[in-house]
Order: C-alpha cells, then structure tokens, then sequence
C-alpha cells in the first residue's frame, strides 16, 4: 500500500476542506502552528503535508484528532499581509501520503509521511462493459 519514501515535512492542519492530489487551491490560514510550516517548508521545494481535522471545531488540534492520510502539496504562491493573519497560500496537491508519526514541537506540526500508491483504473473493456450493463437498465426502467 505505501512506497518505501518516507520524509518529514511540516505538515498543517486543515479545517473544514479536504484537498487531493492534482487540484490547486486556495487555503486561509490563521492558526501560528500553520504559519510557522509554512515559514519552515524551505524556499526551495516548500513541501507541506495537509492533513485534515476531524472535527473542524477543535481549535487547537493534538494528534487525535487529525487524519493521517493526507496529501503532499507544494506551496505554489503565498500573501503574507502587514500583521501576519490570516495568510492566504496556493496549494498544487501532488500525491497522497500517510502520516506514520506526527511531532509538536511547541512551534509547528511535523509528520513523517509515506508516499501512498495510486488506485489502478479498471480497464477500459471493464469500463466499457458496466456502461452498457447501466444502459441497459436505465433502459429497461423506460420501458
């Protein structure tokens, strides 16, 4: 299920939206926690792991109550405004990743992730059979 790719990132704590590889997006973020991951995932490759809440209530979130499966996202563009809250960042979701630990280390969230293996599309005859099994009863329901 995992590929043997394990590194630490920072990782951030997203309430209320979920974010999946391939998509780019736009996230507030308020919490220092979030910030701080974001001053510490370098000027080079500024790879994050977003993780989502539970429960999007929960304030300031200890390991409990976060998902560990998560994406790996590189910050594609930030806005920092005079004040520092809330700051906006853009966010490319590349791959899935599951968190094997997850450390607080007063500033920030780190997680040590593991690249997840991506689903294997059925083949394009399978594909194509269940259409027509859907046709076919959709079909039927006219009748």
């Amino acid at each position: 299920m995992t590929e043997n790719c394990n590194s630490v990132l920072p990782m951030i704590a997203l309430r209320g939206i979920s974010i999946f590889p391939g998509t780019v997006t736009t996230i507030e973020i308020e919490r220092s926690p979030s910030i701080e991951a974001i001053n510490s995932s370098g000027k080079k490759d500024r790879l994050v792991f977003l993780a989502a809440q539970k429960n999007p209530a929960v304030d300031f979130p200890q390991e409990k109550d976060l998902f560990r499966i998560g994406v790996v996202a590189k910050i594609r563009q930030q806005l920092m405004p005079h004040g520092g809250n809330p700051c906006r960042i853009m966010v490319e979701g590349l791959y899935r990743a599951a968190a094997d630990s997850m450390t607080f280390d007063g500033k920030l969230w780190f997680a040590e992730i593991s690249k997840l293996e991506e689903k294997k599309e059925k083949p394009a005859k399978e594909k194509q059979e269940i259409v027509k099994i859907m046709d076919d009863f959709f079909l039927s329901l006219r009748k």
